[in-house]
């Protein structure tokens, strides 16, 4: 694998209008550490001498102008949307998503926002404007729009995006912004974001196979990669150690394969909403052909070397593995895939294909 070397220089240009990124790696031994600066020529990085607010945000926006000002914040602000397309009816999925953040901003804050309709408030508030025509929230896909822009005066603020991903987004920027001065008064600075993923895959995989982690464990995770705009959860979902999803076609697959720890199709259903909720796609993985210890609990046919099995309690690459040369494996599981690929929308579906040992 090759790495791409980072094309860094040295600039200390600064005015009110510099472009600012909120990248703080430096070395120790720098007294006063830099933070990154983009100008509108240059995609790339590079130092600059001034410290910046921009420094919560992350990732790094594409394009950041900041103004020599802020907006302060008090129990009147408000979020609002000002231009929801509601021909569909209410647009929950925004409805949601701005309660969501305005419990975020009260715990990082205290204080408590009320939502308001566009129609009974008018520009002279302290208040966050979104303006999305997007109302019916489809499953998130991979290269989907996912920019925004952010506005914010001394008075108000206003968020431009074309897709309710981009208002997620752009949301989770305006929170990372609020800060705290020595008097305890909350502001945002005032700035101008234009905004857009580099990558357009950024996960977070959790083994719950190993490591098993019920629901709400889950749910505060994506609560989490929402915040820092992670929009792929990566669920590792069997292996040797335990086998963690229902299945009505092969029972015996959680029933003996998982102590009892397993996620039902009913659970898999909400956690897939909740993730489509704040805009992240979860990818499942089912190990095979190695790494199937679990499988073969309870179905010990499936295995190169037929016999009795027990779930693994170490960790290691262990000889069991699935039986190719057989017909009925195949049926198995093309099987077991209609019933699993029914339960994720996503388009991405991973099945391993790693470390098979391969004596047995």
């Amino acid at each position: 694998m090759q790495l791409k070397k980072l094309n860094i220089t040295l600039d200390i240009t600064l005015s009110s209008t510099t472009l600012y990124s909120p990248t703080t790696l430096y070395s120790p031994a720098i007294q006063n550490p830099p933070t990154i600066r983009y100008s509108t020529e240059n995609s790339h990085p590079t130092f600059c001498a001034k410290s910046c607010i921009m420094t919560n945000v992350m990732p790094v926006p594409h394009h950041v102008t900041m103004l020599d000002n802020k907006m302060p914040l008090d129990d009147k602000f408000r979020i609002i949307a000002v231009s929801t397309n509601d021909s569909n009816g209410t647009d929950i999925y925004l409805e949601k998503m701005i309660q969501r953040f305005n419990f975020y901003i009260y715990k990082k804050t205290g204080i408590r926002i009320n939502n308001h309709t566009a129609n009974s408030i008018t520009n002279g508030w302290n208040a966050l404007y979104i303006h999305s025509n997007e109302s019916i929230s489809d499953y998130p896909t991979l290269g989907e729009n996912e920019s925004y822009e952010l506005h914010i005066s001394t008075k108000n603020a206003h968020l431009y995006a074309e897709t309710l991903t981009g208002v997620s987004r752009g949301l989770a920027t305006f929170v990372q912004l609020l800060h705290s001065d020595t008097n305890n008064d909350i502001s945002v600075p005032s700035l101008r974001i234009v905004d857009k993923p580099r990558f357009p895959w950024r996960g977070l995989m959790i083994d719950v196979s190993r490591h098993w982690m019920p629901v709400s464990v889950i749910e505060r995770n994506l609560n989490a990669m929402e915040f820092v705009k992670l929009n792929v959860l990566h669920l590792h979902l069997s292996d040797d150690q335990g086998f963690r999803v229902e299945s009505k076609k092969y029972p015996l697959l959680h029933e003996r394969g998982s102590d009892n720890q397993y996620y039902t199709h009913q659970q898999i259903h909400h956690l897939v909403e909740y993730a489509r909720e704040r805009r992240i796609r979860i990818v499942p993985e089912f190990d095979i052909p190695g790494h199937t210890t679990s499988w073969f609990v309870g179905y010990p046919h499936l295995a190169s070397a037929p016999k009795v099995y027990s779930i693994q309690r170490g960790w290691g690459t262990f000889k069991p593995t699935m039986d190719p040369s057989r017909e009925t494996t195949f049926e198995f599981l093309d099987a077991f895939f209609n019933e699993t690929t029914s339960l994720f929308p996503d388009k991405y579906f991973h099945i391993g294909g790693d470390e098979v040992e391969g004596s047995q």
